[in-house]
């Protein structure tokens, strides 16, 4: 019996290789100076001059510090502003609608004095024909009543 298979045989064999190469340590030494040392233009306690450096830096802090104090000044009296502008349309807004409803009370006033006035028209009215007609039942019954006299006499 014989095993077929599709692959070939395989076989793994490797080196590595060290990461840490072995060298010699480089000895420790300082440079000797050559030439002569060059000079700056900067003598003693010329590097910063505190006022000189300072005013503008001063001047700006100074400046924006103002700049918001005066806006938020200007901020609080446009609020006081407008609060009383709100406080004084509140007023106006009342007193509007105090009148509006004292002209519909006076409105509906007039307008019970009117209704009680047409009823006592009609009523007046009325009492009138009906006295109206008492006398004209009055006369008609005297008229009736003088020819019925004469007839039986």
């Amino acid at each position: 019996m014989e095993e077929l298979t599709d692959k070939a045989p395989h076989y793994e064999i490797g080196n590595q290789t060290e990461f840490i190469i072995e060298r010699e340590e480089t000895p420790f030494q300082i440079p000797v100076k050559r030439g002569v040392d060059k000079k700056t233009l900067v003598q003693d306690n010329e590097l910063f001059k505190f006022d000189r450096e300072v005013e503008p830096i001063l001047s700006v802090l100074c400046g924006k510090t103002l700049e918001f104090a005066r806006m938020e000044v200007l901020e609080e009296e446009e609020l006081r502003v407008m609060k009383s502008q709100q406080q004084h349309f509140t007023e106006l807004n009342k007193t509007e609608l105090s009148d509006a409803q004292r002209m519909e009370q006076m409105e509906q006033r007039k307008l019970q004095e009117f209704e009680r006035k047409k009823a006592l028209e009609r009523e007046r009215k009325k009492n009138k024909i009906a006295a109206h007609r008492k006398v004209c039942a009055r006369t008609l019954a005297k008229q009736y009543m003088s020819t019925v006299s004469k007839c039986s006499f």
